[in-house]
C-alpha cells in the first residue's frame, strides 16, 4: 500500500494563517504577516513561538535536517 511521502497545506490558527510543510524528515510552518504578534506552536513535543512572518523548521525523532 503506498505512503504519504509529504503534505503541504495552509490553515487558519487564532487569527494567523500558517503554511505547514511536512516530509519524513522535516516540518516546516512559516506564519503570515498577519494575526497576534506572536503565536505559539508544537511539532512532536518542541514548542516555539513565531512572529509574524516567521518560518522554523522542525527535525522529526531520528532524522537530522541540514543547515
Amino acid at each position: 500500500m503506498p505512503s504519504l511521502t509529504a503534505l503541504s497545506l495552509s490553515i487558519p490558527y487564532r487569527g494567523a494563517e500558517l503554511a505547514i510543510d511536512a516530509d519524513p524528515t522535516q516540518v516546516r510552518i512559516t506564519r503570515a504577516d498577519d494575526g497576534p504578534p506572536t503565536l505559539e506552536v508544537t511539532v512532536h513535543g518542541r514548542h516555539a513561538k513565531l512572529r509574524r512572518g516567521e518560518r522554523r523548521t522542525f527535525s522529526l525523532p531520528g532524522q537530522s535536517v541540514g543547515a
